[in-house]
């Protein structure tokens, strides 16, 4: 004779592992969800920044003296950090953002487009 408490314990058990499966993979799929909506947010400052580099390098082709500072810094910083620069990581002021080499927040106020690049 077949012994059938066990099987139907075997079978339970087999719908739990299953269950954790699929729970496991929907975490995997929100987490790398949400890793990607973080970095295209990233991505769209940078392009917002190369945009205000492409201006701020046709005012400089007109006058040599403008100032793109606050411009770029609204552009190539992330607000929501605190104007954390985009790729050198430091906090920026209008101030500081034409002088701080290394950051996009400079090469934008500079004209400088195709040194700007999203670092973080």
């Amino acid at each position: 004779m077949i012994n059938f408490k066990r099987r139907k314990g075997q079978g339970a058990l087999e719908y739990l592992i299953i269950i954790a499966g699929v729970l496991t993979i929907a975490a995997l799929v929100v987490y790398f969800l949400t890793i990607s909506a973080s970095s295209g947010q990233g991505r769209n400052i940078a392009a917002n920044c190369q945009n205000a580099a492409s201006q701020c390098k046709l005012k400089l082709a007109v006058d040599q003296s403008a100032d793109c500072s606050a411009m770029c810094l609204d552009a190539c910083t992330d607000e929501s950090k605190g104007n954390v620069d985009i790729m050198s990581g430091t906090q920026l002021t209008t101030a500081n953002c034409r002088t701080t080499v290394g950051s996009a927040c400079y090469y934008c106020a500079h004209g400088n487009i195709s040194e700007i690049y999203y670092g973080l």
